[in-house]
């Protein structure tokens, strides 16, 4: 397995016909069956396009050092026998496991983000969204999208699955992260504990104390059932969303904040740094 096509999957996450293609499929469904009620150009909007233009170099590059390694584990550390295995899968057996290892990644890794200081610094970035649409899942900080979301493919390369498996794998990421985050109301049905669908993810960003440091599956949503961990009211739904943290609007403070807080922890000028509390 060489590296070049986990960065095509990478480079295709960041890509502006995909981008187009998101918005041509979400921005009309936001408008027919709208989870909230709020304008298509809402608050930030530029602030949040300015993610993707932005983010795209640095994950880049930061995800071809990540898969480097991958490929270096892959020849080196994974016995032959599982990566042979793993390569010689039917798309239809490969598919499905890629989907399941890598969101298992996600979802521990996500947990981990929420827990430990050191990292919820950078994920409150995403987290500081105020109104979630097809947008949304693009503001985030280049350091947290390389921890939480290339982690998973970077597991993928290191086992050897192909890069036809990569890149469905990716695909159907890229799409049901922009539905998780959608203002769309999508009924899912007895799907809603299988699968992840705007409720179930919009709960995760809600300010309310009930949803705090829950639905941490990107994709699966039974891992959080499973785990203990998921929050989906049936009676009622989310409606604030955001963070108590004070991530500036704008990509150039976004960015920052983390760094900032990082010194004066380092300095030692923070009376106390904290992350939502979540059992690991």
């Amino acid at each position: 397995m060489g590296y070049s096509p986990a960065m095509e999957a990478i480079d295709k996450l960041f890509g502006l016909t995909i981008f187009v293609m998101v918005a041509v499929v979400f921005v009309p469904l936001e408008r027919l069956v709208p989870f909230h009620g709020q304008r298509v150009l809402r608050r930030n909007w530029k602030h949040d396009l300015t993610f993707w233009v932005l983010n795209h170099p640095m994950v880049y590059v930061g995800g071809l050092l990540m898969i480097v390694g991958a490929v270096f584990l892959n020849q080196q550390v994974v016995p032959q026998s599982i990566s042979a295995g793993i390569g010689d899968l039917s798309l239809w057996a490969s598919v499905p496991l890629a989907i399941l290892l890598s969101d298992m990644t996600f979802y521990f890794v996500h947990r981990a983000s929420h827990a430990f200081p050191v990292l919820w610094q950078f994920h409150a970035v995403h987290h500081s969204i105020r109104d979630l649409d097809w947008l949304a899942g693009i503001r985030a900080h280049p350091a947290d999208q390389l921890i939480t979301t290339v982690s998973g493919l970077s597991l993928l390369v290191a086992l050897g699955f192909s890069a036809e498996t990569l890149a469905i794998t990716s695909a159907i990421y890229l799409w049901q992260s922009n539905a998780a985050h959608c203002n769309v109301r999508i009924p899912l049905g007895p799907l809603a504990r299988v699968i992840v669908g705007p409720r179930f993810h919009h709960w995760h960003h809600s300010t309310n104390p009930l949803a705090r440091d829950r639905n941490f599956a990107g994709q699966l949503a039974f891992l959080d059932w499973i785990f203990g961990t998921a929050y989906d009211p049936a009676d009622r739904l989310p409606v604030e969303y955001g963070a108590d943290d004070p991530v500036p609007d704008s990509y150039a403070g976004a960015f920052a904040y983390p760094i900032k807080r990082l010194y004066r922890m380092a300095k030692g000028s923070l009376d106390e740094v904290t992350a939502p509390k979540a059992d690991v």
